[in-house]
């Protein structure tokens, strides 16, 4: 699986972390991690395209203390193999608010 770890980076509420990304056109999945350091990760979003016993699923959750928290999964899955994609990461002050952009290249 192929990550990204953000850290030491400060976020303010009101912000938006725009992230563009091409998945390999063998890839299973791919994840993005948002926290201070590897156990404690506030954002973890795991597109799912053959992995983990799912197919074409985005799983949502954090992890705290060493342990992940409850998934959260909505339905559809907008990304494809080998196609750009932008996803957007709103910083409200409750909650990640997350969506996706289609680049047609």
């Amino acid at each position: 699986m192929a990550s990204m770890m953000i850290k030491n980076m400060s976020f303010k509420v009101g912000q938006t972390l725009t992230i563009v990304g091409v998945p390999k056109p063998d890839a299973t999945n791919f994840a993005v991690n948002i926290g201070p350091n590897e156990k404690d990760i506030t954002m973890h979003m795991n597109a799912r395209f053959n992995a983990h016993g799912d197919e074409n699923a985005m799983v949502c959750n954090s992890y705290q203390d060493g342990i992940w928290c409850e998934e959260h999964r909505e339905g559809g899955f907008p990304f494809s193999l080998g196609e750009e994609f932008k996803v957007l990461i709103e910083f409200t002050p409750t909650e990640f608010v997350t969506f996706q952009i289609d680049i047609k290249v």
